[in-house]
Formats: structure tokens, sequence, C-alpha cells
């Protein structure tokens, strides 16, 4: 073999080493970008304008709000108050802070109190009775018992209930004496209907129901005038009965 020939292969194994060379630095060039620096982080660190701005979204949302009490809130209204500068001040505030205070927890119970209250005349209890009106309370006394009762309460100057007593005494006269039938269901009208128009003193008698009605639940004044004449006309209907 000649040496031109020679020199001509050794070139081109120069070539291709050469070649081969520059391949295997493309490859460790690439392998190094696509793997992460040991270093630091592959991202970009946010600025510090982002990061004050996130952390004031937190403190402003409703969650992570501090949570306080009313009497927390009321503390630190009253606390901000103006108070005089002398010795006395920090007392006067803290006897004013109990009264307050006080006076805050004693409205709350009346209304409470006052509500319970209201329901409880709005939702009778179960199985609760009714109370009997006075007028029927009277009506099973005897006459006698009756007028007693009516003397005394006009003595003490209670002529309205000295008038309810006189009512009941005269219906329960006139029960007995068989004119009408004494009933706590009736009322004065019943008793005026029932009443047989051919007995004596039926009008008197009609006259001194309708006068009580105008007393007692008419909201007229009972005084000592009404109720001596209302029992001169008790007296006069029990004497034209009896005298018949």
């Amino acid at each position: 073999m000649s040496w031109r020939c020679l020199s001509r292969q050794g070139r081109g194994a120069s070539a291709a080493a050469a070649l081969v060379l520059v391949l295997a630095m493309c490859l460790v060039h690439v392998a190094g970008a696509a793997e992460p620096s040991s270093g630091g982080p592959s991202y970009e660190a946010p600025s510090a304008e982002a990061v004050r701005a996130e952390v004031q979204s937190i403190f402003d949302s409703p969650r992570f709000a501090p949570q306080i009490t009313f009497w927390q809130w009321l503390g630190q209204k009253l606390s901000g108050l103006d108070m005089p500068d002398w010795p006395g001040a920090p007392i006067i505030s803290n006897i004013l802070l109990w009264v307050l205070l006080a006076w805050c927890v004693l409205t709350l119970l009346a209304i409470v109190g006052h509500t319970v209250w209201s329901l409880r005349l709005f939702m009778p209890a179960r199985g609760q009775r009714t109370p009997v009106p006075r007028y029927e309370r009277l009506s099973v006394l005897t006459y006698e018992e009756l007028r007693a009762r009516m003397e005394a309460l006009a003595d003490e100057g209670d002529f309205r209930s000295a008038v309810r007593a006189m009512m009941a005494a005269l219906v329960r006269w006139l029960d007995e004496a068989g004119i009408v039938r004494c009933h706590p269901s009736k009322t004065n009208g019943d008793y005026v209907r029932e009443y047989p128009p051919e007995r004596p003193a039926r009008e008197m008698f009609r006259q001194f129901a309708l006068t009580f009605d105008a007393l007692i639940y008419g909201g007229t004044r009972c005084g000592s005038v009404d109720y001596r004449q209302m029992r001169d006309v008790l007296d006069r209907i029990r004497e034209n009965v009896a005298g018949a």
C-alpha cells in the first residue's frame, strides 16, 4: 500500500473520531439540561409583593377573623371611652360597668319572665280547672249567710262587692220561695224571664237586675247611695212576695 493511501485513511479515521466526540458532548449537554440542578428548585420564586398580598388576603378572610364574646366586645367599647384623669376614675368606671351589666341581665330576665307569663295566659295547662266566678261561689250560701256577707262588705266600704252579694242573696231567697230556680249557669236575664208574670214584684225584680248589670258590668261607680237604694228594693221585693 502506498504512503498516499495510508495518509488518506488516517485522515478519515481522525474525522470519524472527531465526529464521535462532538456527538458525545451534545448528548451530555442535553442530559444536563433535562435533569434539575441539585443546588436549588427548578421553579421561579414569587416576588415579595405577591407574598405580602397573599398573607393579607388570609388575614382578611372571615374564617381566620378573631372571635370575641359579647362581654369582651362590651369591655373593649367601654375601655375606649375617655374617662376623667383623676384618681377615682378607674373605680367609678368599674362600678358603672357592673351596674350596666346588672341592668342588662335584669332586663333580659324581665323579658323572659314576661314572655313565659304571656304564654301561660294563652296556653293554659291541661287538666286545670277554670276558677268559679265570685257570683257563683256566693250562690251556694244560704240567704242568711249572703245577707250577713252583704252587710259586712258594706260596713268595710266595699259597696261593689256588697251589691254582688245582695244579688246572690235575692236570687237565693226567690229560690227558697219557689219563684225561680237558682243555678250557677243562669244569668240575671234568665232569672227575669223565669220569673212568672203573674207573681208579684216581677217588675221590681227586673229593674233590680238592670240596675245591678249597670253597676257591676257597665263600669258605673258604685257607692253607698247605690247600695242603700238596691237594699231598699230587695226588701220591698221580699215584702211583696211574702205578703201575696
